[in-house]
C-alpha cells in the first residue's frame, strides 16, 4: 500500500492524552496512512500505551528515543515519513475522521505546498467539553482558493497553528525546511511555520474544522525562567535560515522584523512578573543589534507597533509601566466584587482583559462574555459562554461589567449599558 499521508506524533509524557489522539488517527476515513509515533523518551506510561496500540494496527509505528527535545523528535520523523504529504497531530490533541482525507485531497490534486484548515480550541467543564472555533487568519479572502507566494505573505500575521494542516514532503524536502533542534528549548513551531509561509509556492486554506486543539493541559505551559529566552534563540535561527539566499533574506527581512516583534509582545504579556523586565532587556539588545547593522526595517509595522519598539529601545521603565497600568488597576477593581463578571466584547480586547484578569477570578460564581446581537447556542471563547447583553439584563444589579473594545465603539456599549441599568462599569482607561 502506498503512503499518502505520514502522521507525526511527538510524545513526551501525555499518558493521559495519547490513546485518544493516536485513536482519532487511526479512524481517518483516508485509509493509505502512516502513523508515526515519537517517543521522546517519556518517563510515564506513554511509551507503554503507544506498544499496545500498535500492537493492533501495523499502521503504527513506533520510534522510542532519548530525549533530545521537539526539534529533533521532528525532524526525525520527518526524514522518517514515507508519505506523499506530512500532517503533524500533537500528541494531547485530536482529529475529527474526515480531515486527511478532506485535505489530502485537495492538496494533491492541484499540486499545493500546503493546505491548512481552520480548528478548534477545547477544554473540559466537568463531563462535557467547551469547544471555540478559530480561524487561521481574518482575512476572510485568503480562503477557498489557490494562494501564490505574494497571498501568503499576509498569513505572518494569522495564527501559528502548524498541525492543522498537511504539508508536501518534497517541499519540505527540496526546501531544507526543519526545526531548531536546541535541546529542550520552546518556540520550536515558530521557525517550521516562518520557513513554510517563506519558501511555499502554492497553497490553500480551507474554513472548515477539523483539528481539537486541548486548552487544559497544564503541563504545555511555560514557567521556568529557561523558556523565557528561548523564544530570541528560535528567531536566531530563523535569520540564519533567511541568509540562505541573499534575495530571500532582503524580500523577508520587514516581515521578519514584525513577526519576531508581536512574538515577543505575545510573550512578555505571558511569562511571570520577574521574569519581564530580563525578557525585555535581551528584545531591546536584539533589536538594537538589528538597527546597528541597518536591518531594523519597520515596513510592515503598524504605527502603535513602531511606537511601543521605540519605547522598548529608548525607555523601557516606562513601557513596562505602562504595560501593566491598566491590568494591575484593573485587578484592583474587580476585587470588590464576587458576583457576576461580564466581560463585554469578545474581540482582541476582551481576550486580553482574559488574559489580565483569569488568574484573579476564583471569587466569582458566573463569568461571562457579552456582545451587544444575538449569538447562536452554545457559543464560547476562552471556555466562557458568550451572551448577548440583553440577555443579562437580570445581573444588572449585582454583576460588574468591564467594556472591552476599541476607543471607537466604547460610547455606544456604554450608552447601551446605562439603558440597561447596569450599575457597575470598567473602562479601560
Amino acid at each position: 500500500m502506498d503512503v499518502l499521508v505520514s502522521v507525526l506524533i511527538p510524545v513526551y509524557n501525555t499518558e493521559k492524552y495519547v490513546e485518544e489522539c493516536v485513536n482519532s488517527i487511526c479512524n481517518q476515513t483516508l485509509q493509505e496512512i502512516e502513523i508515526l509515533c515519537l517517543d521522546d523518551g517519556s518517563v510515564d506510561e506513554s511509551a507503554q500505551i503507544l506498544d499496545r496500540l500498535a500492537s493492533h494496527d501495523t499502521r503504527i509505528k513506533v520510534v522510542h528515543k532519548k530525549n533530545s527535545g521537539y526539534g529533533s523528535t521532528m525532524n526525525l520523523g520527518i526524514r522518517m515519513a514515507k508519505g506523499k504529504y506530512i500532517a503533524i497531530v500533537e500528541s494531547d490533541d485530536y482529529i475529527e475522521s474526515e480531515m486527511l482525507n478532506t485535505l489530502y485531497r485537495i492538496a494533491d490534486s492541484n499540486g499545493y505546498d500546503f493546505v491548512k484548515s481552520d480548528y478548534d480550541f477545547f477544554w473540559k467543564d466537568g463531563t462535557e467539553r467547551i469547544f471555540e472555533n478559530v480561524h487561521l487568519t481574518e482575512q476572510k479572502d485568503l480562503y477557498g482558493r489557490c494562494l501564490l507566494a505574494e497571498d501568503i505573505k499576509p498569513m505572518f500575521r494569522g495564527y501559528i497553528a502548524n498541525p492543522t494542516g498537511i504539508y508536501r514532503k518534497k517541499f519540505l524536502w527540496e526546501n531544507r525546511i526543519v526545526h531548531n533542534e536546541t535541546p529542550g528549548a520552546s518556540y520550536q513551531d515558530l521557525g517550521f511555520f516562518f520557513q513554510v509561509l517563506m519558501k511555499a509556492q502554492r497553497g490553500y486554506l480551507s474554513d472548515k474544522s477539523f483539528y481539537r486543539y486541548r486548552q487544559d493541559n497544564e503541563a504545555s505551559s511555560i514557567a521556568s525562567k529557561e523558556k523565557v529566552f528561548c523564544v530570541c534563540d528560535e528567531y536566531q535561527f530563523i535569520y540564519r535560515k533567511m541568509m540562505d539566499s541573499k534575495e530571500q533574506f532582503m524580500q523577508y527581512l520587514p516581515i521578519y522584523q514584525m513577526f519576531r516583534f508581536q512574538s515577543c509582545l505575545f510573550t512578555v504579556k505571558r511569562i511571570k512578573e520577574s521574569f519581564r523586565k530580563n525578557f525585555l532587556s535581551r528584545i531591546r539588545e536584539d533589536f538594537l543589534e538589528s538597527k546597528n547593522k541597518g536591518e531594523l526595517d519597520l515596513s510592515e509595522f503598524y504605527e502603535d507597533e513602531k511606537e511601543k519598539l521605540r519605547l522598548i529601545l529608548y525607555d523601557m521603565d516606562f513601557y513596562l509601566e505602562e504595560l501593566f497600568k491598566k491590568p494591575m488597576k484593573l485587578r484592583t477593581i474587580i476585587k470588590r466584587y464576587s458576583e457576576e463578571l461580564i466581560i463585554y466584547g469578545a474581540g482582541a480586547c476582551g481576550s486580553e482583559v482574559w488574559e489580565w484578569i483569569k488568574d484573579d477570578i476564583s471569587s466569582f460564581r458566573f463569568i461571562v462574555y457579552a456582545v451587544s446581537g444575538r449569538v447562536p447556542e452554545k457559543k464560547y471563547k476562552h471556555g466562557l459562554e458568550v451572551k448577548c447583553i440583553c440577555d443579562l439584563k437580570k445581573y444588572a444589579e449585582s454583576a460588574v461589567v468591564i467594556v472591552a473594545v476599541t476607543e471607537r465603539y466604547k460610547k455606544e456599549i456604554i450608552k447601551n449599558l446605562n439603558a440597561l441599568e447596569f450599575r457597575n462599569v470598567v473602562t479601560l482607561e
